[in-house]
């Protein structure tokens, strides 16, 4: 059986997080993630994690690599030490990645897209002032 989580957001067929009975995922911050790539919704089962947006980018032709230490995260950065993703996107606007390079970053239970100048390209829920810390965040381009 699987259950549905209504939202007001619609991510290219995705209108809810959808529950498994296995207790896996398919969300709607990282459904929307996805669908800028060219990745449909009905061609996957599980995206609730890094894990499962990577091994999606990978199978569609997508690379990615981790940008962590270059904004300062690290095995020992928790917390209030985490930067928050008004700051990120200053360090991304400094970054060179090339004028193409898009920014998959992660947030506590959210997913979003941001382009080579840190600005949002997908976010569904975005903030005017965006103070949530930044778990992850990776660089990906297309797969040469």
């Amino acid at each position: 059986m699987i259950t549905y989580t209504t939202t007001t957001r619609q991510a290219n067929g995705v209108s809810g997080h959808i529950t498994h009975d296995s207790g896996r995922r398919k969300t709607v911050s990282t459904s929307a993630v996805l669908a800028e790539f060219g990745i449909d919704a009905r061609q996957y089962n599980y995206s609730q994690n890094e894990r499962d947006i990577k091994r999606l980018l990978n199978k569609f032709g997508w690379s990615h690599a981790s940008r962590k230490s270059a904004v300062g995260i690290n095995k020992r950065t928790r917390g209030a030490k985490m930067p928050s993703v008004g700051k990120v996107r200053k360090m991304i606007a400094k970054m060179d990645d090339g004028p193409n390079a898009r920014y998959y970053v992660s947030v506590p239970g959210h997913a979003m897209l941001l382009d080579s100048k840190g600005t949002t390209i997908v976010d569904t829920a975005p903030r005017r002032v965006d103070r949530r810390k930044v778990l992850s965040i990776s660089v990906i381009r297309r797969a040469s």
